[in-house]
C-alpha cells in the first residue's frame, strides 16, 4: 500500500479547539495519512502535531516528506503515526539543516 500525507489546520490548539483569546494557545497542524489509490484516510492515520499553523510551505513539505519516509512500505502505521504526533519545531529545524 502506498500512502499520501495531508498536513493542514483544522482548528486545533494545545488543549483541544484553538482559543485565540488564550495567549498560551497555539493553532496546530494535523497530519492525515491517506491510501494513495483510494484517497481515503487509513485507520488510526490522523494526528494533531505540535507544529504551528503558521509553518512555512517549504517546512510543511519537508515534514510531509519525512512522514512519508517513516511509513513507506509499512502495513500497520498506527504506532509510527502516534510517535509522529510529537513533531515540533525542533524537528523542522533538523530537517532544514539536513537539506
Amino acid at each position: 500500500m502506498k500512502y499520501e500525507v495531508e498536513l493542514k489546520y483544522i482548528g486545533e490548539g494545545m488543549s483541544g479547539d484553538y482559543d485565540a483569546d488564550d495567549p498560551g494557545d497555539v493553532a496546530l497542524l494535523r497530519f492525515t495519512v491517506l491510501d494513495a489509490d483510494t484517497k481515503e484516510q487509513i485507520d488510526d492515520g490522523s494526528y494533531c502535531t505540535l507544529l504551528p499553523e503558521t509553518l512555512e510551505e517549504q517546512d510543511r513539505q519537508n515534514i510531509t516528506e519525512a512522514i512519508l519516509r517513516r511509513i513507506d512500505g509499512k502495513e500497520n502505521v498506527k504506532k509510527i503515526c502516534e510517535e509522529l504526533s510529537w513533531l515540533d519545531m525542533d524537528d523542522v529545524v533538523r530537517l532544514r539543516e539536513a537539506s
